[in-house]
């Protein structure tokens, strides 16, 4: 009987945990002042809205010698149609200016509560660049655009990072509304879209011995994620929790 026991338990502490992949407004999800619910944009002329997405993402284990992220966020939009002027946030599109992001968490009075601001990079940029490396309206559909982003550290200084239950700091998106018609701006027309926004993947990069090295793939989807949000009025929100096909389904 005590060797059965200690098999079970051999079992439950060798049990891997599940990568993760977090966002909210405002704040670190799970933190005070942080929001899941759906986010209506003000795109009155003049608003001076913001709206501020935060990301955090926990590992599977402890990784050792992390010196970059690569990151993934979907857009789809309500109808299959062609993209609206104020979601064109590429260079040259109608929105350029009207999406920015911080790889920076900033001091540790921000909104981000204890095991949710373990961080890659310093507070105020130490060690760290990168950003918003690509915006491609219509990647995978008519109504839909990828963002990709990146976050590395010199391969000569890389950083330890633990798995969950703590999360790590990924990034803050900023949505400005500066210019919707009438704002004095760019007349981008459809900032009121509904829109549904999701961070599909992380690709986590360790290095070892001056080689890099695939560290971790975290995908969306898995228990526990709080990995997509609803901007604006139409999409229905989902009673129960559904994967991303499911939900792309809906909005077909």
């Amino acid at each position: 009987m005590k060797k059965l026991l200690l098999i079970a338990a051999i079992i439950v502490i060798a049990a891997p945990a599940h990568a993760q992949l977090f966002m909210a407004w405002n704040a670190c999800d799970g933190t005070a002042g942080s929001s899941t619910a759906r986010m209506s944009f003000d795109c009155r002329p003049g608003s001076d809205f913001t709206a501020e997405l935060w990301g955090t993402f926990g590992l599977p284990g402890t990784t050792l010698g992390v010196v970059a992220v690569d990151g993934t966020i979907d857009l789809t939009f309500q109808y299959p149609q062609e993209i609206s002027p104020f979601w064109h946030f590429e260079p040259g599109g109608c929105n350029s200016s009207g999406i920015g992001m911080t790889i920076y968490r900033g001091s540790s009075s921000v909104p981000c509560k204890q095991g949710n601001s373990t961080l890659l990079c310093g507070v105020n940029g130490e060690f760290c660049s990168g950003g918003i490396g690509s915006y491609e309206p219509g990647f995978g559909g008519y109504n839909r655009a990828r963002l990709s982003f990146s976050i590395a550290r010199p391969d000569t200084n890389p950083q330890s990072l633990p798995g969950v239950p703590t999360r790590v700091f990924g990034f803050r998106l900023k949505f400005t509304m500066g210019n919707t018609p009438g704002s004095g701006g760019g007349d981008c027309t459809g900032c009121e879209t509904a829109t549904v926004i999701r961070w599909s993947r992380a690709v986590v990069w360790g290095n070892s011995s001056g080689q890099r090295y695939l560290a971790a793939i975290i995908d969306a989807a898995t228990p526990g994620s709080t990995d997509w949000l609803l901007i604006n009025d139409a999409f229905p929100v989902p009673v129960q929790a559904k994967s991303w096909g499911q939900l792309k389904a809906l909005y077909r």
